[in-house]
């Protein structure tokens, strides 16, 4: 197993994210149990047998100023997030 994580800000109000993650000749019966989601991505991988290379990637691009609002930045990111902010407060959740 490898993994590799990056984080980079150049700026305050901007940020990169990504992470590499693979597996090297893992059954598929144990891949899917490890990470449940992968049934229902792949439906069908629980019917295939043997071993398998796997490998997930992903990166990103933070807007620092979309998740703190300037009010909030001097109060609560001082908790050990730099400039992640952990009480955001007002946040809508649709379902």
């Amino acid at each position: 197993m490898k993994t590799a994580l990056v984080y980079r800000a150049a700026r305050k109000s901007r940020g990169y994210a990504g992470f590499d993650f693979r597996i090297k000749d893992i059954n598929i019966g144990k891949l899917v149990d490890f990470i449940p989601a992968l049934d229902t991505v792949v439906p069908m991988l629980r019917s295939f047998k043997g071993l398998v290379n796997f490998d997930v990637a992903a990166e990103a691009v933070l807007d620092f100023t979309e998740i703190c609002h300037p009010y909030q930045r001097r109060q609560s990111c001082a908790d050990g997030w730099g400039n992640l902010c952990g009480n955001i407060q007002n946040v809508d959740v649709q379902e």
